[in-house]
């Protein structure tokens, strides 16, 4: 899934962070209005898998450093982790339990935390901290446009507590530059703005890049402008179109109506529009996906 509003990296810009969605081809996704958000939100079938892959730049070749995700079963939802293979292989190993499994939590902490130490250079007790996933992935949860310096995402999820589908659904997003550099600001169809006044780029010597608002709690907004980047041939706008065409694949009639605005600016109502999307982010294959 590439979003509108492209995740934060690193200051020295050697971390990429990707999301990926697999839903099942027998159930589609839906949408279900949310009194707590006053909108529609994202539901997902039983089935369906979420992965968020962060990549960290080794030597001249990105390698994989952690996979958090979430299955949506019949009987709940399931939790994992994976990290490299201490072996030192390409493979990746981790744990898995069950949402609602506090001791299950508390054991794949733990061993997340024994991998993450023969590592030698990954930082542990984020690694571990990282691991209780309910408390940032709460189901339905409003975003937030204070700062209050909490710990979880300013953003909204959906009905299934992701982040990244109404992020792709969406051209108007909360900026999250907690990783140091925020890397939609140099975008020339991104437009930053306040409630408090301008928004303002704040660049460091160190690489970070941030942007605050007047009213330094406000959480600064970004917006994607769909429709002028897909006239100028932005790669970024074809992958947001790639995503979407995927959803709209995946959706039911009332996900289709529910985010119609998103699905008309990629023309994905016309026949064929799909498939041209998927070609075009096929031809645009890089390496590693950096969006």
């Amino acid at each position: 899934m590439v979003a509108t509003i492209l995740p934060a990296t690193t200051a020295d810009e050697k971390m990429r962070v990707t999301v990926w969605l697999r839903v099942p081809s027998a159930e589609p996704m839906s949408a279900r209005w949310s009194e707590q958000q006053r909108r529609f939100v994202v539901s997902y079938p039983a089935g369906t898998v979420a992965d968020r892959v962060s990549f960290m730049l080794r030597g001249s070749s990105w390698r994989v450093e952690d996979v958090r995700g979430t299955t949506f079963s019949p009987h709940g939802e399931i939790f994992h982790v994976l990290r490299p293979d201490p072996k030192g292989t390409d493979a990746v190993v981790g744990v898995e339990w069950n949402r609602d499994d506090r001791a299950g939590e508390d054991v794949a902490r733990r061993a997340v935390g024994i991998l993450a130490c023969r590592e030698g250079d990954a930082d542990v007790d984020f690694v571990r901290a990282r691991t209780a996933c309910p408390r940032c992935h709460m189901h339905d949860k409003r975003e937030s446009r204070i700062d209050i310096g909490g710990d979880t995402p300013f953003r909204a999820t959906d009905d299934g507590g992701l982040y990244e589908t109404l992020s792709v659904l969406t051209d108007d997003v909360e900026i999250n530059d907690a990783r140091g550099r925020d890397v939609n600001v140099d975008d020339k169809f991104v437009s930053l703005h306040c409630k408090t006044g301008n928004a303002e780029i704040v660049r460091s010597a160190n690489g970070e890049v941030h942007v605050q608002c007047p009213a330094r709690d406000e959480v600064p907004m970004a917006s994607y402008d769909v429709a002028a980047a897909l006239r100028n041939g932005d790669p970024h706008a074809r992958d947001v179109c790639a995503s979407r065409a995927y959803l709209y694949e995946h959706a039911d009639r009332a996900l289709r109506s529910a985010f119609s605005r998103a699905f008309q600016e990629c023309e994905l109502a016309s026949r064929g529009r799909a498939a041209k999307w998927h070609e075009g982010a096929r031809r645009g294959d890089r390496d590693i996906p950096t969006r």
